[in-house]
């Protein structure tokens, strides 16, 4: 029986309809179907909108899709997370940001930069928050020069708010500043979390997950050594304690969407 599920769904916008589909269902899935621990796949196109697809595939465990037919051939991807800054302005929504102080997150830039010096084989991605923090960290002379220096492997990207799904889905292994989301939905994915907290009384739900909180920098790196050595057994470690936090991993959440939208009648796979 399938424990998990991944859906993936898209408006394919301009591309040419007829090419996406037979890329999708030719190359696409097969390739997708060849991983170990991919199941079933079933994939719908909209009836009014063709542009529309969405396909499910049914997964044998939750960390499959760490694992793809190209992570052998390619370096394994950190994604690093620093997570909001705080601000003695409002922004458009009339928030004054986060407890996150800049120091905070210059310190655990400056040691994930490290960490890329250190793995030059490793490929290192950050997203800030928001897109205008990229200009405002780099402003900091000691980051500028370790980016600078680790500039082959480490680097950033411009994104809106939000915008970090794809960028979590394709990372190996993921640091982010803690706690903050897009670390617990690495987690719920399955991917090797490490968290660098200097907050002394925060993060309670991760005691039960050890292995996963790193202090100091030097706890980030020899935490990130483990993670090097084995990234799938260092995340399945967790996944009693994820099951706790996540109960709904019954390979019926399909069953339950379809419920919910009221289209357990209507859908045809494609696939």
């Amino acid at each position: 029986m399938a424990k998990g599920i991944l859906i993936a769904a898209m408006n394919i916008g301009n591309a040419a309809e007829d090419e996406f589909h037979d890329w999708y269902d030719t190359e696409h899935v097969p390739e997708r179907q060849r991983v170990p621990g991919f199941l079933l796949c079933q994939r719908w196109i909209g009836v009014a909108d063709p542009k529309v697809s969405v396909a499910t595939y049914d997964l044998d465990t939750i960390g499959v899709p760490s694992a793809t037919p190209h992570q052998a051939s390619r370096p394994l991807r950190v994604a690093v997370f620093p997570s909001d800054i705080l601000t003695f302005a409002p922004d458009a929504s009339g928030c004054y940001g986060n407890f996150y102080t800049l120091g905070y997150a210059l310190e655990f830039l400056r040691a994930c930069a490290r960490l890329a010096l250190e793995h030059p084989d490793l490929e290192f991605t950050v997203k800030t928050k928001h897109a205008e923090h990229v200009d405002l960290v780099l402003e900091d002379a000691a980051l500028g020069e370790l980016v600078e220096r680790a500039r082959d492997n480490f680097h950033f990207v411009r994104q809106a708010r939000g915008d970090y799904a794809q960028l979590l889905f394709d990372a190996d292994i993921v640091l982010a500043i803690g706690f903050t989301t897009p670390g617990v939905e690495g987690l719920l994915l399955g991917k090797p979390l490490i968290y660098y907290s200097r907050i002394e009384h925060d993060g309670h739900a991760f005691a039960g997950l050890p292995g996963t909180v790193a202090e100091s920098e030097e706890e980030l790196r020899a935490l990130f050594a483990e993670v090097r050595r084995d990234p799938q057994e260092y995340a399945r470690r967790h996944q009693a304690q994820i099951t706790r936090l996540d109960p709904f991993r019954d390979g019926a959440a399909r069953e339950r969407i379809h419920t919910a939208l009221g289209i357990a009648e209507e859908v045809q796979p494609a696939c």
